[in-house]
């Protein structure tokens, strides 16, 4: 009989949560939300990567990645700050998650909102392979202006007066066919800043659209979706290489004075190795503010996503040391990149990863 005992794991357990099964929701992705099944799991660290693991009675032990360097993630956990308070939209809603949010904001939030944003339309210029929305040419919804409007103002009530950033979105909202009526209403609110999240076809081409976009400039700042240099790139994200109307965008606005950030979605083989050059291109450019970048994750029209194999948060700011030449790394901004951001008239200290939403 052997005395030797248990072998140790091959993995450490990071922090246990509750997650829900992939599986499950492929089977059936229109299950009401209060049936959707809530799993124990964990997060455990191995080979230097994150995984989610969790327990489902039909499929098993069901294992994705989850980020790509456990020490880039544990780094930016040791940063915390206080959050706002906020006021739920059902008063004594406890329902658990995320069947709560069938009914807004519930008690249990841990944040107030930050960003409100508003899909105002679900038609688009372009159909993107990896578009969230599923937006298109041939969809033609539009959301009535009142209705928009009585929604901000809701959300205004709930947040004790103020809105710190409001996104405008889609679809492509250049195309709201009232949109010069939306931003003299949303400009008169107190609303901090307010944020146009466009592909940028309609700004390269329309003199109209960008004057209108440049009178109201110390309010209203563009989210410009750019994927990087190469063809293969846009190709791959957009169905078409239509870089010539993205760079026309960039240097259009500029030229306005118009604040942008850039917004990259990013794939695994497909352009992350391009987060470098998008970096470079928003330092080289006045009035641009800021970068985005969103790895891209399975929704919408995205498809063909290895769960096991993908760009995460971490990665993406593993790759930013070494394509930027050190201007930027995981751990902070450079000397050089500090001195970069006082030259322009306000640019952003750092980049920032949110969780992709394809290709909005």
């Amino acid at each position: 009989m052997s005395t030797t005992g248990m072998p140790l794991r091959d993995y450490r357990i990071h922090r246990y949560v509750n997650a829900f099964c992939p599986r499950c929701h492929g089977e059936d992705p229109e299950r009401p939300l209060e049936q959707v099944q809530r799993l124990s799991g964990w997060l455990a660290v191995r080979d230097g990567k994150v995984w989610l693991e969790r327990g489902c009675q039909q499929h098993g032990l069901v294992r994705t990645l989850y980020d790509e360097s456990a020490e880039i993630l544990a780094y930016l956990e040791e940063w915390t700050a206080p959050t706002k308070l906020h006021q739920p939209d059902v008063a004594g809603n406890f329902a658990p998650l995320p069947s709560a949010y069938a009914d807004g904001l519930p008690e249990m939030q841990s944040q107030h909102t930050c960003i409100l944003l508003e899909d105002i339309t679900d038609h688009c210029n372009l159909k993107c392979p990896t578009c969230f929305a599923s937006s298109a040419p041939a969809l033609s919804a539009v959301a009535p202006l009142a209705d928009v409007l009585a929604n901000i103002d809701a959300r205004l009530a709930h947040e004790n007066g103020r809105i710190d950033v409001l996104m405008l979105s889609g679809g492509e909202p250049t195309l709201y066919p009232q949109l010069e009526e939306l931003l003299a209403e949303v400009t008169a609110r107190p609303i901090v800043r307010v944020l146009i999240n466009t592909n940028g076809l309609s700004i390269a081409q329309d003199d109209d659209l960008l004057g209108l976009i440049t009178r109201h400039r110390e309010r209203v700042e563009i989210y410009l979706q750019y994927d990087g240099e190469s063809a293969g790139a846009s190709i791959h994200h957009r169905a078409a290489d239509i870089r010539r109307f993205k760079e026309l965008a960039i240097d259009r606005l500029s030229a306005a004075g118009v604040f942008t950030t850039l917004t990259m979605t990013a794939a695994l083989g497909v352009n992350d190795d391009e987060i470098g050059y998008v970096v470079k291109r928003a330092l080289d450019t006045p009035y641009v503010g800021g970068v985005t970048i969103q790895p891209v994750f399975g929704s919408g029209r995205s498809a063909g996503l290895d769960p096991m194999d993908r760009l995460t948060h971490t990665g993406v700011l593993a790759r930013l040391g070494e394509q930027t030449a050190g201007v930027r790394s995981p751990g902070g901004t450079s000397p050089r990149s500090r001195a970069r951001t006082r030259t322009a008239a306000r640019w952003a200290t750092c980049c920032m990863t949110t969780p992709a939403r394809g290709a909005r």
